[in-house]
């Protein structure tokens, strides 16, 4: 049974995994099950190894190969601890496009281009935004019962990932309460999340429709942590605080 070491980050919630490695789609759902059997704190893995582009840093694999913004960077971050350089590309799964990030002392933004936002659709319960490699139904108000959440967001499984963030708005700013739905096999599987950076841009994306400013939206995750989403005509920006936890190891 061979052992796997890995890496835990938090990035204002949201806590995170990284395995040095390049592993295929059933291993990477093995080893993934396996930490966040033993670490139940871990909310997602992700695996990062050599990129197939030359111009890229480091390449993130999620599990499902999704993309996640949290764990993008957690990568980043953890790419500059290791190397030194702070300013970086990173090719993520569900992007088509590489990710430039910029580390400092705890903290990390990374910049997507503005296509992530595939479209804004408004729907009965909320507003859907598609961003590229997950939906998020923005639903302003407090957060209903599981059984609800799983109701509301059944209709939608056909999409790669969707997300219900509860979401009460300021003037220039939101309290989010994320909730991310998908299948696993054919079992629906709801899992709350302790800070979103893809909802915080869908929670950003709503607020900047209405306001249009050129400034940094302030969204607050269940743990009480700050991202900064901002919206400029070529990027958008978000912004939050990473920290090192440690490594870790288990036999897989």
């Amino acid at each position: 049974m061979p052992r796997v070491s890995f890496h835990i980050l938090w990035p204002g919630g949201n806590t995170t995994a990284l395995v040095e490695g390049e592993f295929p789609l059933a291993k990477r759902k093995e080893i993934s099950a396996a930490i966040i059997k033993k670490h139940p704190d871990v909310e997602q893995v992700g695996y990062l190894h050599k990129p197939k582009d030359p111009a890229a840093d480091i390449h993130l694999e999620m599990t499902g190969g999704e993309f996640c913004g949290n764990a993008t960077r957690c990568a980043a971050f953890f790419w500059a601890r290791k190397t030194g350089k702070n300013n970086l590309l990173v090719e993520v799964s569900g992007m088509d496009e590489l990710v430039d990030a910029v580390v400092s002392n705890e903290d990390c933004s990374i910049l997507v281009p503005p296509e992530m936002v595939r479209g804004v659709r408004d729907l009965p319960e909320g507003t859907m935004v598609d961003l590229e490699g997950i939906s998020h139904l923005i639903i302003e108000g407090a957060t209903l019962p599981e059984a609800e959440i799983h109701r509301v967001l059944e209709p939608h499984k056909y999409l790669p990932a969707v997300g219900a963030i509860f979401t009460t708005f300021s003037k220039n700013a939101a309290t989010i309460d994320p909730y991310v739905y998908f299948l696993q096999g054919s079992t629906p599987v709801l899992i709350r999340e302790t800070a979103c950076a893809s909802g915080s841009i869908a929670a950003g994306v709503v607020l900047h429709r209405n306001i249009k400013a050129d400034i940094f939206y302030d969204i607050t995750q269940p743990t009480g942590e700050k991202y900064r989403v901002k919206f400029m005509h070529d990027s958008i920006a978000i912004r939050g605080p990473v920290k090192y936890v440690g490594t870790k190891e288990l036999y897989v």
